[in-house]
């Protein structure tokens, strides 16, 4: 299953099934208003080819398929772009951990 959308929707879906959505609809929220972004940069980061500027001697990135911006070609990207990116990442991986606490323990109580 590619994609964050797909899986949170997923989960969603089978909460619903199953009765439980209530219990973690706050941390499926969480994890369903943050993923995108992050995902998308992410995506842009390790999938889009670099290139070292010898000029100017920064990196540059070929962006050849942005979703929400459409910028085409090299473009520089900073050292505090990718820094945050870091952190949008570690933020969503947490409230992904909580929510995934949060249904192994609605599980563990119905058996």
């Amino acid at each position: 299953m590619m994609g964050a959308g797909n899986r949170i929707t997923t989960i969603e879906t089978l909460a619903l099934k199953h009765g439980f959505f209530d219990v973690i609809k706050e941390y499926w929220k969480s994890v369903s208003d943050s993923a995108f972004v992050p995902q998308d940069k992410r995506n842009r980061v390790v999938h889009d080819p670099w290139f070292w500027n010898v000029k100017t001697h920064e990196p540059k990135q070929h962006r050849s398929m942005p979703k929400k911006k459409a910028t085409f070609g090299l473009t520089p990207v900073s050292e505090r772009e990718l820094t945050d990116l870091i952190v949008a990442i570690q933020t969503l991986r947490d409230s992904a951990l909580k929510l995934r606490q949060t249904v192994k323990e609605v599980i563990a109580s119905r058996n």
